[in-house]
């Protein structure tokens, strides 16, 4: 399926993962759009565990959060899935 997304949104999910690809201070998830609900995923895929962590929130959430509270939270989301592994 084809995602329309609009170019603030593209431009902002970039801009998040510029920074979550950071070597020292980054988080290794994967962000995804549910078009039909209108949410962002953030996905950790498992290593060695067989459950993928996912925490969805409203795109208009993302829009409106700073970039580095949204980091915050993919870095947290990859330290619960170390954790549980």
């Amino acid at each position: 399926m084809m995602i329309k997304m609009n170019k603030q949104i593209e431009d902002r999910i970039i801009s998040c993962l510029f920074w979550l690809s950071d070597p020292e201070n980054g988080a290794k998830v994967e962000i995804s759009i549910n078009e039909k609900n209108k949410e962002l995923q953030i996905i950790r895929h498992p290593t060695e565990q067989k459950v993928a962590f996912v925490h969805s929130i409203p795109i208009d959430n993302f829009m409106n959060m700073p970039i580095e509270i949204f980091c915050n939270l993919c870095r947290s989301i990859e330290k619960d899935a170390e954790n549980a592994a």
